[in-house]
Formats: structure tokens, C-alpha cells, sequence
């Protein structure tokens, strides 16, 4: 009986790990810098917000695009996209995709501003984008992933300054040549 037990709570530790495991890139109050491969886009976005420090940690993956792997694009650095307090609804331009995003928090304004890196393939062309609306309400987890054989073209965010969190909305496309 009491091997049964054993076993049943290891079982639930090892199988409750891997549900809530994550891997921040950041800790509360700190910058945001992930990069994935020219050749990839981001295509896992999870994210925690904590009433204490009134910030979110982030968990960001990279996926795999088919299309890419012969190809050389050229990618960049936007400046920042929003001020404190303020809405941003960004989109790679010229048929990009996002490949990287950089953040930094203000204790003050209890906020981030963000920068995103975009990726243009020569040759190749958005399509049937589709927007999820808010995956997220203030003070909830956002976890959005990229369906499969599509790219992560853009975020739009909107801060509340009462609760000092951001509601996320992101655009997904399909990438294929022109």
C-alpha cells in the first residue's frame, strides 16, 4: 500500500513539473532580450504577471519555418514601439515575421516598452492573417501559441494603469512565396 502511494505521488510531482515548469527568460523588474535563429520565428508566447512587483515574467520559444531554410533574410531591430502607459499595435512590415523581442520595466510607471526584430525573406509574402483579439485579461496569464505552418506577424497590447498590466492580442499569418 504504502509503495502505491509512493509511486502515485511521484507520479503527480513529475507530471505536476511539467505542467507548471517554464523557462523566464527574465526575472520580475528586469529586461527582456531573446533572439531566436534568422530562420525562425517566435512561435510560444507565455506570460506571468505578479501583483508584487506589478510585472510579468516571459516565457518566448522559436518555431520552425519550412520555407526558410535555403533562404537569407534580412532582419533588424525596431525602436520602441510604445511609450509608458501607452496601446501599441505593431506588425512586421514588408510581409515580415517576428523574431525577437527585447523589453525593459520602469518601477515608476510600473511598465514596459518593447522592441521587436522582424525578418523579411526576399520572395516571400504574408497571407490569410488572423488576429486572436485579447488572449488575456489584466493580471492573467497569456499563453498564445503559433499554429503550425504559420509566423508571428504582430502584437498589440493596451496597459491599464490601475492594475499596472497590459491586456495581448497577436497576428498570425501564413508565409509562403510570392
Amino acid at each position: 500500500m504504502s509503495c502505491n502511494i509512493f509511486g502515485l505521488i511521484i507520479f503527480f510531482v513529475f507530471t505536476l513539473n511539467r505542467v507548471v515548469k517554464s523557462d523566464w527568460i527574465n526575472n520580475y523588474d528586469n529586461p527582456v532580450d531573446f533572439e531566436c535563429h534568422h530562420t525562425k520565428t517566435i512561435s510560444y508566447w507565455r506570460s506571468i504577471f505578479n501583483i508584487g512587483p506589478r510585472d510579468r515574467v516571459f516565457d518566448l520559444r522559436c518555431g520552425f519555418m519550412e520555407q526558410t531554410t535555403a533562404l537569407n533574410p534580412s532582419c533588424y531591430w525596431t525602436d520602441y514601439v510604445n511609450d509608458w502607459d501607452e496601446p501599441f499595435d505593431f506588425t512586421c512590415p514588408n510581409h515580415g515575421y517576428i523574431n525577437g523581442f527585447r523589453s525593459v520595466h520602469d518601477n515608476y510607471k510600473e511598465d514596459r516598452r518593447m522592441k521587436f526584430r522582424c525578418c523579411n525573406l526576399p520572395g516571400m509574402c504574408v497571407y490569410n492573417c488572423q488576429r486572436t483579439s485579447w488572449v488575456n485579461d489584466y493580471g492573467e496569464e497569456v499563453l498564445h501559441t503559433v499554429p503550425v505552418a504559420q509566423i508571428l506577424h504582430g502584437v498589440k497590447s493596451r496597459h491599464d494603469n490601475q492594475i499596472e498590466d497590459r491586456l495581448w492580442d497577436f497576428t498570425t499569418c501564413y508565409y509562403m512565396r510570392c
